[in-house]
């Protein structure tokens, strides 16, 4: 269990904490129940669709026909969802006058995601 917390914190997941008494359960039985490798890679395959479905959110506002968003629209999904975008996405989700953002005057929804 302790090698497997490690992990989680070199990888930046975080589990609820009620989580951890099935792993330390799991762990008294002599193998566990999952890798850490498989909990990694569920945790990231799951933090990047709530990713995808809160950008989509503030996107599916701002981009009403889903095509491109021109640089008024982006600045709106950044306005608006500011605080949800910064805490999934980081700093980065708060400059959106910064790195490629700043060269793209028409963005599709999948490249956005992608610069995000």
């Amino acid at each position: 269990l302790g090698s497997m917390r490690r992990a989680l914190v070199l990888a930046g997941i975080a589990i609820p904490g009620r989580l951890f008494g099935a792993l330390d359960a799991a762990e008294g039985k002599g193998s566990p129940a999952i890798s850490v490798e498989q909990l990694c890679s569920a945790a990231q395959v799951r933090r990047s669709g709530l990713e995808e479905l809160v950008l989509w959110s503030f996107w599916s506002r701002a981009v009403p026909d889903g095509a491109t968003a021109m640089r008024p629209q982006l600045a709106q999904i950044f306005e608006e969802g500011g605080a949800a975008l910064g805490r999934l996405f980081g700093p980065k989700a708060l400059d959106p006058d910064g790195g490629a953002l700043a060269r793209m005057d028409r963005i599709s929804f999948d490249d956005l995601l992608a610069c995000m």
